[in-house]
Order: C-alpha cells, then sequence, then structure tokens
C-alpha cells in the first residue's frame, strides 16, 4: 500500500465487506485521506484523526450511527470511535 494506492478504490472494496488486516494508519501515503476514516469504521480497525477532513467524517459517522441505533449502542460507538482520538 505504500506505493500507489487509491483510497477511493480501498473504499469500494470495504463496501463490498472485503477489509485489510492491517489499520490504514500504519501506511503513510493514505494515513491522511478522509476516507480512511470510513474503511476503518467499517473494518472495526483503529485510527487515528490527523485532519479536519477526518474529523468531519468521524462527526458523519457519529450521526449515522445516532439515527441507526439506540442511545445505548450509540454511546458504546461513540467511546470505542474516540479512545484513540483522546490519546
Amino acid at each position: 500500500l505504500n506505493s500507489e494506492c487509491d483510497p477511493e478504490k480501498l473504499l469500494y472494496i470495504a463496501k463490498k465487506g472485503i477489509f485489510l488486516d492491517e489499520p490504514l494508519l500504519k501506511y503513510e501515503k493514505i494515513k491522511n485521506h478522509e476516507y480512511v476514516v470510513d474503511i476503518s469504521i467499517m473494518g472495526k480497525q483503529f485510527y487515528t484523526i490527523n485532519n479536519k477532513k477526518q474529523y468531519n467524517r468521524l462527526k458523519f459517522w457519529y450521526n449515522e450511527i445516532k439515527i441507526k441505533k439506540n442511545k445505548e449502542i450509540t454511546r458504546n460507538w461513540v467511546m470505542m470511535l474516540f479512545v484513540n482520538f483522546i490519546k
């Protein structure tokens, strides 16, 4: 992944339920792309928020989860999502 990699293709693949074994935050060339948040959340992988675009994707996912889940599940997801952000 450190050579040629298209985050949009990775997102497309992730939407089909296919994920990488390693978290994307380990890959220098793509770790700052906004779709890393989407792909990581779908794959239940750790990630870091490195810029405002990624933070906005995190807010998008928070709102999606909040709408679709009940309050208890939403709280659990938020805790999981922000654990790495707070460190």
